[in-house]
């Protein structure tokens, strides 16, 4: 006898043997049982979820000799089984598009039964029928013979006219989840009496994804190449997977800015055929995974080695990388350069400037929250040591000289429009910035003076998210004073400096307009002596 394959030999003969379709079972038992099935199903979902099973099912349940329940022993039972029963018509509608196909399939509709209670018409991918198909289907699905039973099923049910769908009974396959797969393999696997690993076989469960039929035929690719056990030797070659050891050591190479090991590890999962893709989902699998201990307060090997809120950037980087593999001169570059990326951005900051930054800007989003220096890798630590220059600490002579004697405080002066216009700062916030003016500049305080009429603006949760924006911005640590008072002529705002800008443009095309001499032609015509020609200038 020849080898059947598993996907076939487990098909579930009954409703009550399908798994993970607990509604659909449900329901279809009641409709059996109380003979008050709707006239045309409709079965929707991916791959391997049942469709075809549960279609056949029904047949078996309207044609058994002892139903309602198949009994899987009657001949109706063993021909349906088989393949060979007469009343069943299992159409391949990808195969039969045309609607002449279609009116032959209609022209039998109308005869009796050759054997059983009931013709059961099973069309598969049913999308795929022409237009002008569904149009001949229309008036049969509304109202078809008492004789006749329809199931169609599709992957793609948003591609059936409306018009189909209305007279349907539409029920939605879900996809399995991989716990129910792993069950339903190693209950498999018991009965055969064939040793299996657990995480081996937690593999072939997640790579099925929803889909039994694949992961079926997964384990039958296991079982040819090793026919006595599952295990990992056998399935990471197969499904291209990496252990969750070798995850591990990648992640803490990650973590201490490893570039060396990262390069080496890359090369040797090169040479092993390792899939990129893959070995990126399983990274971000296990990030989750590190997220959810940290949250619940679990500790482990990994969650130490970067706060809570980091893992989250790190995992954004993950997503982001497999995005760029596409455009990657290989996979394997572009993620090496993903792990490279996760390695070089890591927040290290020293434990004063952690501290202060703490103590002044308190729950505001700032570097507080990252945490303390941690020893380098050799290839990354120079790189990083590096101080990076700020544009702004570098403002001319004649932009220092435009502050105030006490804004000269500290080696470096700041020009503080310059600076409102590159924070980014919430519409109020800006505003707020736009109408103070920078009286201090210390090396650990600045000071702000606000103007009495745009006092309704300040409030102690404002001056904090300027503060933080500062401190992020410019990479320091200063605690920043915001006080009322009045703003002199000489104490230019932003916000004067803006106004200023706009009068002086509003000025220069009005004296523009005066002073054309096709404009003073046409009022001359017109008559018209004086007048007053209003300017809206653009802020």
């Amino acid at each position: 006898m020849s080898y059947i394959v598993l996907a076939r030999r487990l098909r579930p003969k009954t409703l009550k043997e399908v798994i993970g379709q607990p509604l659909v079972t449900q329901a279809l038992e009641n409709a059996l049982k109380t003979n008050s099935l709707h006239p045309v199903y409709l079965l929707t979902g991916t791959r391997g979820v049942g469709k075809t099973t549960i279609a056949r099912i029904i047949a078996k349940s309207l044609n058994c000799e002892n139903g309602p329940s198949p009994c899987l022993t009657c001949d109706t039972c063993t021909m349906i089984a088989n393949g060979s029963y007469p009343d069943l018509y299992e159409i391949d509608a990808a195969s039969r598009t045309k609607v002449e196909d279609t009116r032959d399939i209609l022209d039998q509709v109308q005869y009796m039964p050759q054997m059983g209670k009931k013709k059961v018409y099973l069309i598969d991918e049913v999308h795929m029928l022409s237009q002008h198909s569904f149009n001949a289907l229309l008036k049969t699905l509304e109202e078809p013979p008492q004789h006749v039973q329809f199931i169609l099923a599709t992957t793609e049910p948003e591609k059936i006219p409306k018009t189909i769908l209305s007279r349907c009974l539409h029920f939605n396959l879900q996809p399995l989840t991989v716990e129910a797969i792993y069950t339903h393999l190693a209950n498999t696997l018991t009965t055969d009496s064939i040793h299996f690993d657990k995480e081996a076989l937690m593999q072939i469960a997640e790579a099925g994804d929803g889909s039994m039929r694949d992961a079926l035929s997964l384990l039958d690719q296991c079982l040819a190449i090793s026919p006595k056990t599952i295990s990992l030797d056998v399935t990471q070659p197969l499904l291209s997977t990496l252990p969750k050891t070798q995850l591990l050591s990648l992640l803490k190479a990650v973590g201490n800015q490893d570039i060396d090991s990262i390069e080496k590890m890359c090369h040797e999962f090169e040479k092993n055929n390792i899939d990129f893709r893959q070995l990126l989902k399983q990274l971000s699998e296990q990030l989750i995974q590190i997220s959810i201990d940290q949250v619940r307060g679990h500790e482990t090997e990994l969650t130490p080695l970067w706060p809570a809120t980091y893992v989250q950037v790190l995992y954004r980087m993950l997503m982001q990388g497999v995005s760029d593999l596409d455009h990657s001169p290989s996979l394997k570059l572009g993620s090496l350069m993903c792990l490279i990326r996760m390695a070089v951005f890591h927040p290290t900051l020293t434990s004063t400037h952690a501290t202060t930054t703490h103590a002044t800007t308190h729950t505001n989003s700032t570097p507080s929250s990252l945490p303390p220096t941690k020893p380098q890798a050799k290839k990354v630590h120079a790189a990083a040591s590096k101080p990076t220059k700020n544009p702004l600490l570098e403002t001319s002579v004649s932009a220092a000289e435009a502050l105030t004697p006490q804004a000269k405080t500290s080696q470096t002066s700041i020009d503080w429009s310059t600076l409102v216009a590159q924070l980014p700062l919430s519409p109020m916030l800006k505003k707020l910035a736009e109408h103070c003016f920078l009286i201090q500049q210390g090396d650990s305080s600045w000071t702000l003076q606000l103007s009495e009429q745009q006092k309704h603006l300040l409030s102690d949760s404002a001056c904090q998210k300027i503060q933080g924006a500062i401190n992020i911005h410019l990479s320091t640590t200063i605690k920043l004073h915001i006080k009322v008072g009045s703003i002199t002529t000489t104490q230019a705002t932003p916000a004067m400096k803006m106004q200023a800008k706009k009068q002086s443009s509003d000025q220069v095309a009005r004296e523009s307009m005066q002073n054309d001499p096709v404009l003073n032609s046409l009022l001359s015509e017109l008559n018209i002596v004086e007048t007053d020609v209003e300017i809206t200038g653009t802020e």
